[in-house]
């Protein structure tokens, strides 16, 4: 989820009734990659590595938010995604969505 080092959901009560913004959904998803461009890093590998993105939202309007915080972030690099949207609320309050990845690390 889209937590920050402080334990806030990122971009939570940002422009409510903008929801055609998207803001909640590009914050909390660039929150996202800050950890999976961590772990990718432990485990030698990249985000460019990434075979299966799923992202869990509960308000589709939260989407175009992550697919813009991913070509911010990775630029032209494939974007392999899927989203569904969930009833809420999600475990953390103020979260729009959770995200899992596949990321291919090759042997070394």
């Amino acid at each position: 989820m889209g937590v920050t080092a402080g334990g806030a959901v990122a971009g939570a009560g940002i422009s409510p009734a903008l929801y055609g913004l998207a803001h909640a959904g590009h914050l909390q998803a660039a929150a996202i990659y800050d950890h999976a461009d961590a772990l990718c890093a432990a485990a030698g590998t990249s985000m460019a590595g990434a075979v299966r993105a799923q992202y869990f939202v509960t308000a589709v309007h939260d989407f175009p938010g992550v697919t813009a915080a991913w070509a911010a972030r990775y630029g032209d690099e494939p974007h392999p995604l899927w989203c569904l949207q969930v009833r809420g609320p999600l475990p953390a309050p103020g979260a729009a969505l959770v995200a899992d990845f596949w990321i291919h690390a090759p042997e070394r």
